[in-house]
């Protein structure tokens, strides 16, 4: 298959297809079809047959035979030497006679008339190179070097050397060139585009109009993502660069604008205004994100035209932001105050919404939590008016007196337990460290005054200690207490059980005598055991 670069030749023998195959095959290619159709004739069929088959038999019975040692052997073997070497030359000539009858054919199906093999090759090749490169002739000239100079050395003909005398961006490489770039291309591309077919142009050629166009400013080239300034593009960075056409232009007051807008939010020197363009852009889109986003912020403002002036280049999207720049320095001053605003005021919705979630059923919270959900679904957090801050505080308050309820209700249930304890006469019986060592293994220590001495450490203390656990742990205290007695008495009584008394409803003396013997007799049948704790 023609590749646009190379001229193939498609080599057929009468043996596995027809003549007629061959032709209709180069007549389906077409009159402007590059490749060379080569068919070799099946001729001597019979006597190329027999002289293979004799040169390969003369060949397995020699390297059958090895080197033999007596002169009978040894005549043998230079008889069979012989008669190889005559088969094989017997061979090839008659190979050489039916390759020098094969017939050429181009594309169209026209057979090609010549004396031999190799002038039938010859001629349809050169052919061949016109239908493959039928622009060649735009740029055969030897004077590309000489151009390049003159273009990187900025002189007013360029393309003198050459014979052009017209405007450089005139040439037809030049305008070849243009039309490659089309919406941006790499160096490397526009090369191999142009070396093919149907340019196949030099790459001093390509290269000399690229120099020339990027000094006239029709094009734009970068290269790692930085302008390559006027007359410093050369043929060590085309390979690389991304060239762009130019389509637009801008007046020196034009480009004083863009670059007052463009400063508003990066730096940009004077000169700078095209390479600091998309980074402009680029920034803009992220202001306007940063002034709305998810609820309860407002829904970001759109962003749909500095979009469009993304996908421009050059001095297009120059041309764009200056068309819009009364605009976008509104948007500017919009956009920053509403990213600041969101700043402020995002920590402290972030931290109503953390204490909103331990608030639970709290006396007085469902208004504030209704509060805080419309401003959630109504977006409202940048309103003029700061309606977090209320509910925070209303809320932080709810909070901090349950808080401070829940560990004043603690301390009381464990003061009055560790009085309850000082009462008993087993727990009178053990030493402070005996004491101590029940109190922390059953749990029963005092509360910890909880930090609530900030909205933000109010939710912290909530995150690890929530009003639920506080109140779980006053109301195990009694049970706490009761394993501390229990713990005691086994440790100055080892068999000391543990007996719990039935709880039952009694109505009448009769019951209550019932009851009693019922007791008395688990009471003995645990004594029988040990020391009897009754629960």
């Amino acid at each position: 298959m023609a590749d646009g670069a190379t001229i193939p030749v498609w080599i057929q023998d009468g043996w596995s297809a027809s003549e007629k195959q061959m032709v209709d095959a180069a007549r389906a290619a077409g009159a402007t079809s590059p490749i060379l159709y080569v068919f070799v004739p099946r001729q001597s069929a019979e006597d190329l047959r027999r002289l293979v088959v004799e040169a390969e038999a003369t060949q397995q019975t020699l390297g059958a035979k090895g080197n033999p040692t007596g002169d009978e052997g040894r005549e043998a073997r230079q008889s069979m030497d012989s008669r190889h070497a005559k088969a094989v030359g017997e061979r090839d000539r008659l190979v050489r006679e039916i390759v020098a009858n094969a017939k050429v054919f181009q594309g169209g199906g026209n057979e090609v008339i010549r004396l031999t093999l190799d002038d039938r090759i010859r001629d349809s090749a050169g052919d061949s190179l016109v239908r493959l490169f039928p622009r060649f002739k735009d740029a055969d000239s030897g004077a590309w070097e000489a151009a390049i100079k003159r273009a990187r050395d900025g002189a007013d003909q360029p393309f003198q050397p050459v014979g052009h005398a017209d405007a450089t961006e005139k040439h037809p490489v030049c305008v070849q060139v243009v039309a490659t770039i089309g919406a941006g291309k790499v160096g490397g591309e526009i090369r191999r585009a142009l070396r093919a077919s149907p340019h196949g142009w030099p790459q001093d050629a390509i290269d000399a109009a690229l120099i020339a166009l990027h000094r006239l400013q029709h094009i734009t080239a970068t290269l790692n993502g930085a302008p390559v300034p006027l007359g410093q593009l050369d043929q060590n960075k085309i390979a690389k660069a991304e060239f762009r056409v130019e389509h637009a232009t801008l007046t020196v007051q034009d480009r004083l604008l863009v670059r007052k807008l463009v400063t508003q939010l990066v730096q940009c020197k004077s000169g700078e205004e095209g390479a600091k363009a998309p980074e402009f852009l680029s920034a803009l889109v992220a202001l306007a994100r940063a002034a709305g986003g998810d609820a309860p912020l407002p829904v970001p403002p759109a962003t749909t035209d500095i979009e469009d002036m993304q996908r421009l280049v050059g001095n297009e999207q120059l041309v764009a932001i200056k068309g819009k720049a009364a605009d976008l320095e509104s948007c500017i001053k919009a956009w920053t105050a509403a990213r600041d605003l969101a700043a402020k005021r995002k920590p402290s919705w972030e931290v109503v919404e953390h204490l909103a979630r331990h608030a639970g059923d709290l006396p007085g919270i469902q208004p504030h939590l209704d509060q805080i959900e419309a401003i959630r679904t109504q977006r409202l957090l940048l309103e003029p008016a700061d309606s977090v801050s209320p509910i925070r505080a209303a809320i932080a308050g709810l909070l901090r007196e349950a808080v401070n309820s829940a560990h004043a209700a603690h301390t009381a249930a464990h003061d009055q337990a560790i009085a309850t304890l000082a009462g008993n006469d087993i727990w009178k019986k053990l030493d402070s460290t005996q004491q101590a060592g029940i109190l922390s293994v059953v749990g029963l220590t005092a509360p910890v005054k909880p930090d609530v001495s900030s909205d933000e450490a109010l939710g912290r203390h909530l995150d690890g200690r929530p009003l639920r656990v506080a109140l779980a742990e006053r109301d195990a205290i009694p049970g706490r207490v009761q394993q501390a007695i229990e713990r005691a008495a086994k440790s100055l009584e080892p068999k000391v059980r543990a007996v719990t008394l039935e709880r039952s409803t009694l109505h009448t003396a009769q019951e209550i005598d019932a009851w009693l013997a019922r007791q008395r007799s688990a009471l003995l049948a645990a004594l029988e055991v040990g020391p009897v704790l009754i629960q």
